[in-house]
């Protein structure tokens, strides 16, 4: 008709459907998701995951190794490539609140192969806007993101399905760290039901500016012990061997240290591991801002593998071998930085991390997603069935809601537990008694408080 050709408009309808959190639709062309030339959450032509067997492999293990490893080289959902999509929120009284169009990725490392996978939702000028305001996790929180992630719950989707975001709850405005927070949602994709995601934030140069003021275009920012995500390893190659190759206990050496790191982030960001007993502990990610007096920051993610072990964790980090303690076990040997996360332990297992309060914290945001369990569970737990016992690694939620129900009430047990067992693990450690421990936690507020409040 001669007309210039008008938007695409979309909009999200529930009907018959209830649900007691937040609705997120996501709408996009079923080849861009789907076809196997190049849906990106499809397994693509190159890849067949009948092919995993214990007959062909020799082990479960071995099966389930080579599915992932080749997942890496051939699947779809490994590649690099953002599909177009359409955003709409719905919030908790069933208004649509939010409508754009942005881009969607697949988001994970190993927990891609599973079947409900994780997604990263991008604002880039090309789709319409490059940032939003929302309060997704409060009023009295960042409210402005350029990206988003809606993630399955990683390694625990299938058990408990929350503990990576009650640790990030936990913490959150508490230790010296900044978090990706967290909302359970529902997610619909082209209408069809996908079950229980938890959204969060991305931890990019957007989140390192929004938390913090930092300039994003300069930042460093840097994963596990080499990855670099944004910037360069300049800076914190220099403080890496500073710590290694200098003796801590010099009172000159640990000032320079302390003019390179956040001393009292990084106190919180072990104190969080150890206490909830992270034994996936190379997921890490750190930053600093690029100015000179700026101050390389640790930020604690993926929890996935945590409230299980009863192991020593005193030990393994203040004396281990791997790469990612060298740093840690050099600084406890200076007098000044032990007293000081002696101090911050002991107040903080009677505060932050006193068991009553996180209890209180676990079953409301297990109490919030319960009613949605039983609908979750029907979607993802058909792999279960599965006659090829290396695809159960592929589902995406517990059996049944009783045994979610006994995941969560297990780690709820070890919450329970936690507190006085490592005490006495700390205790023991640094060979305190329990009138020296009350005087740590003294020590604490008279003397550390205000450094922790900046």
């Amino acid at each position: 008709s001669g007309r210039p050709p008008s938007d695409a408009v979309s909009a999200s309808f529930l009907v018959g459907a209830n649900h007691n959190m937040p609705v997120v639709f996501l709408t996009a062309d079923d080849d861009v998701l789907f076809s196997q030339e190049k849906g990106i959450l499809a397994t693509g032509y190159n890849y067949d995951y009948s092919h995993y067997t214990v007959a062909r492999y020799g082990s479960m293990d071995a099966a389930f190794t080579a599915l992932v490893a080749d997942a890496v080289d051939n699947a779809n959902f490994f590649n690099d490539t953002e599909a177009p999509i359409h955003f709409d929120y719905i919030n908790t009284d069933g208004r649509q609140v939010l409508s754009f169009d942005a881009g969607a990725k697949p988001f994970g490392q190993y927990s891609r192969v599973r079947d409900q996978k994780s997604l990263t939702i991008n604002l880039r000028d090309k789709y319409g806007m490059q940032e939003i305001c929302y309060p997704f996790f409060g009023d009295n929180y960042v409210n402005v993101f350029s990206s988003l992630v809606l993630r399955n719950s990683g390694q625990d989707c299938y058990r408990a399905h929350i503990r990576d975001a009650f640790i990030a709850e936990a913490i959150r405005g508490e230790m010296d760290v900044e978090v990706m927070a967290y909302r359970p949602v529902v997610v619909y994709i082209n209408n069809e039901y996908y079950g229980i995601y938890d959204l969060r934030e991305r931890i990019n140069e957007d989140f390192i500016a929004n938390h913090t003021g930092a300039d994003p275009d300069n930042v460093d920012l840097m994963k596990g012990t080499s990855i670099v995500l944004e910037g360069d390893s300049k800076a914190y190659k220099e403080l890496y061997n500073f710590v290694r190759d200098n003796d801590m206990r010099s009172d000159e050496n640990y000032a320079k240290a302390c003019e390179m790191m956040d001393m009292e982030n990084y106190i919180d960001y072990w104190i969080t591991q150890m206490y909830f007993a992270n034994t996936d502990p190379g997921n890490i990610k750190f930053y600093r801002e690029r100015t000179d007096d700026a101050l390389w920051r640790w930020i604690p993610y993926d929890f996935d593998w945590s409230c299980e072990s009863t192991g020593n964790f005193f030990p393994r980090v203040f004396e281990g071998d791997r790469q990612i303690y060298t740093i840690i076990k050099n600084l406890i040997k200076n007098s000044d930085f032990k007293e000081m996360f002696m101090a911050r332990f002991a107040w903080s297992l009677e505060t932050t991390l006193d068991t009553e309060r996180l209890l209180i914290i676990y079953d409301n945001l297990t109490s919030a997603i319960s009613s949605e369990m039983p609908s979750h569970i029907e979607r993802w737990s058909y792999r279960w069935d599965d006659d090829n016992p290396v695809l159960h690694n592929l589902a995406c939620s517990p059996t049944s809601l009783n045994a979610w129900k006994r995941h969560v009430s297990r780690v709820r047990d070890y919450i329970e537990g936690r507190k006085d067992f490592i005490k006495k693990q700390f205790m023991g450690y640094f060979d305190i008694s329990e009138n020296e421990y009350a005087d740590y936690v003294e020590l604490f507020n008279s003397v550390y408080m205000e450094r922790f409040l900046k």
